[in-house]
């Protein structure tokens, strides 16, 4: 996109200038010219603001996805911990009842 950037900048310029030379033009190539030159800069800033949110939602997408990582490891560490509790204490509930026979 920065490339695209850069060739719509380059293009901006130079509508810009066959828009302002008034020397062997005739006036309805000069308001032509004015006229692409003013689209582009419009596409310009859709550029300029779109290359923006793109950078940000890369880095705001990287921190989220490490985030879900750190909960996804402790998630699996607190259900391991639990099964772990759950398991001696069904063991121990066994030795009792087979004590009792």
């Amino acid at each position: 996109m920065i490339g695209l950037l850069g060739t719509v900048l380059g293009i901006i310029n130079s509508f810009g200038v066959l828009g302002s030379e008034q020397a062997a033009v005739q006036s309805r190539d000069i308001l032509l010219a004015s006229g692409v030159s003013q689209a582009l800069v419009a596409t310009a800033t859709g550029l300029i603001l779109g290359i923006t949110a793109m950078f940000f939602y890369s880095v705001f997408r990287n921190r989220v996805q490490s985030l879900i990582s750190d909960l996804e490891i402790a998630s699996a560490h607190i259900l391991a911990l639990i099964a772990l509790n759950f398991n001696k204490k069904r063991e121990q509930s066994r030795v009792a009842v087979d004590e009792e026979f």
